[in-house]
């Protein structure tokens, strides 16, 4: 009797378990994503080596460090004006790496001259001052605080990877410490991440490799939710050259953040056994969990998201619209 009653107990635990598995399952949306016309371009525009796309309100910001100038297109893809030059006098530009926009403001790392600088939308140069190092990663929240991260060189041990100033160029803080092993070239790849604005006075810290959490933090450099991406998110394993065996978990090429949901571009072996952007784009909650899996035809590098529309820029450098499809 009691084999029987254990029996029957685990037949109806493995019916739950297959049930609500299956109803986890149903609750992915796939998505193909259809290319459309972009109406108010002929040829599709080139970039030179473009590092960072924003969409904000009605416009289209993508910042070219090889031409060293942001170039804003409306959603049609009309290019409505140019900023920047090479040289490093006010609205000039470096190897710039990254741009925000917020309250009608453009934000700008210029990073070979070692400053933020700050433009009206419209191009005019309101503002600029020094940091420490090169600037690589920038966001601005609303209540007016720059969050910049710098390239981490780990010489004395640990480093502080996000560091808070006012517009003014004033410091207010510095936190989460870099990963420090000792071989330079694995924390290289170990501190790269992405920055991304949340709501209100917040913003997400999301890792490229290795780490598996989404790190949520408000204006005052507080770290307000740890995200951890789900065990059945698609990660890359990539095997470092070197005597010793390094391995990297790739988490994603590079990420944008919509409506609470993170869209994290995969990575992809290449036909040389590098690793690069992938044709899927991989859609997480502010749970960690998979929501939407996206198929694109051809992988992508960058993308911004505006509702069931996604701009995005290929291998190519070349500038794309799509639309998505339920499958």
């Amino acid at each position: 009797m009691k084999k029987l009653a254990t029996r029957l107990l685990l037949m109806a635990s493995l019916t739950f378990i297959t049930r609500w598995g299956w109803l986890g399952a149903q609750n992915t949306t796939r998505y193909t994503a259809t290319e459309l016309e972009i109406k108010g371009i002929k040829n599709r525009p080139f970039f030179y080596r473009p590092v960072a796309m924003v969409l904000n309100e009605q416009e289209l910001y993508l910042l070219e460090s090889g031409d060293n100038r942001i170039r804003v297109f409306n959603l049609d893809g009309i290019q409505l004006r140019e900023i920047g030059r090479k040289g490093n006098g006010p609205g000039e530009f470096d190897s710039p790496s990254c741009l925000d926009v917020n309250q009608g403001q453009i934000f700008v790392a210029d990073t070979f001259n070692n400053r933020i600088q700050i433009f009206s939308k419209e191009g005019k140069n309101l503002a600029a001052f020094k940091v420490p190092s090169f600037p690589e990663n920038i966001v601005c929240l609303s209540g007016r605080v720059l969050v910049v991260s710098f390239p981490v060189r780990n010489l004395d041990g640990p480093e502080k990877l996000l560091h808070g100033y006012k517009t003014d160029g004033t410091r207010l803080w510095a936190i989460l410490d870099s990963q420090a092993s000792g071989d330079r070239v694995y924390d290289s790849f170990c501190n790269q991440i992405f920055l991304r604005k949340g709501e209100a006075d917040t913003f997400y810290v999301i890792w490229r490799y290795n780490n598996r959490y989404i790190f949520k933090i408000d204006s005052r450099g507080e770290i307000i939710k740890k995200i951890k991406i789900g065990a059945d998110y698609p990660v890359k394993t990539i095997n470092l050259p070197g005597k010793e065996k390094r391995v990297l978990e790739g988490i994603c090429w590079n990420v944008d953040v919509a409506n609470h949901n993170f869209y994290l571009i995969s990575m992809e072996e290449m036909a040389d056994k590098d690793v690069g952007p992938g044709k899927k784009v991989v859609i997480l909650n502010e749970e960690g969990n998979i929501t939407g899996i996206i198929d694109f035809p051809l992988a992508i590098k960058k993308l911004a998201v505006n509702g069931d529309q996604i701009y995005a820029l290929d291998t190519e450098d070349e500038l794309r619209l799509f639309k998505l499809n339920i499958k």
